[in-house]
């Protein structure tokens, strides 16, 4: 790609960005500054790609995007207030990448937290996706792999004596999952933190659905079929379930 191409990437994923954070202001109406980090990501891509460099790689990062909660069932401890749901998500992409059937991500950190407050205490728990191939560790670590956390350093409150309760905690196991960027992983956010129907609802905004169908091609799309590469076999006969019902977000 040459500099006038790669800066026209750029801007379009900004005006993704910038076009979501409007979607969003209407479906939450009232967490306008909540929904600020999403607007400011956008903003800091359209200044990268009007330097016009020539440099392919591009991302962004967005911290303490902050959504309403959507389910209360089952909660413990009961009583916690105003439960809210924060979605961390930092990029770095290849451009030259995210046309083809390859990993688009240079560095990948998202976090998923709900956090919320009773009594004075804050409570929370987070659950993270790296990408760490564990070179340096003697633990298996899938490249991309989800972890639970309590979440409190995400909340700049770290706190080295977290009340864990009667809970079990370690590091292990690292759960393989796919990575997400901030569009895939509202339908994380979707699908896991709201009933039945929201997401297909969401879905039915032409811009949500194409936002969101672009990303599930050039980000679940490559990671499956590596995947399923490990096999070598005839995929018109499978006859399992769908895949939407054994992965939801692929809808």
């Amino acid at each position: 790609m040459n500099p006038s191409q790669i800066s026209n990437f750029k801007a379009q994923r900004a005006r993704e960005l910038s076009q979501l954070h409007a979607f969003l202001q209407r479906k939450f109406r009232n967490a306008t500054q909540a929904l600020e980090p999403l607007r400011l990501a956008a903003t800091q891509l359209a200044k990268d790609a009007g330097l016009k460099d020539g440099n392919p790689i591009w991302g962004y990062t967005i911290s303490n995007l902050v959504l309403p909660l959507g389910l209360n069932r089952h909660i413990e401890p009961q009583g916690i207030t105003t439960l809210r749901v924060r979605i961390d998500c930092s990029i770095t992409c290849n451009i030259e990448n995210w046309n083809q059937l390859e990993d688009p991500f240079i560095s990948y950190n998202f976090a998923t937290i709900i956090y919320g407050e009773k009594d004075n205490v804050n409570y929370s728990i987070c659950w993270h996706i790296d990408k760490d191939g564990g070179k340096k560790s003697n633990e298996y670590h899938p490249l991309y792999h989800m972890q639970f956390s309590d979440g409190s350093s995400h909340l700049g409150k770290s706190n080295s004596r977290f009340n864990w309760g009667q809970l079990v905690y370690l590091d292990s196991p690292r759960f393989v999952h796919y990575p997400m960027d901030i569009v895939l992983g509202l339908g994380f956010y979707l699908t896991n933190f709201h009933c039945k129907g929201v997401f297909e609802e969401y879905l039915k905004d032409p811009l949500f659905s194409r936002l969101y169908n672009q990303a599930k091609n050039k980000i679940l799309k490559p990671y499956f079929l590596n995947i399923a590469s490990h096999w070598d076999c005839d995929y018109s006969q499978l006859q399992w379930k769908s895949s939407s019902l054994l992965c939801p977000h692929l809808c």
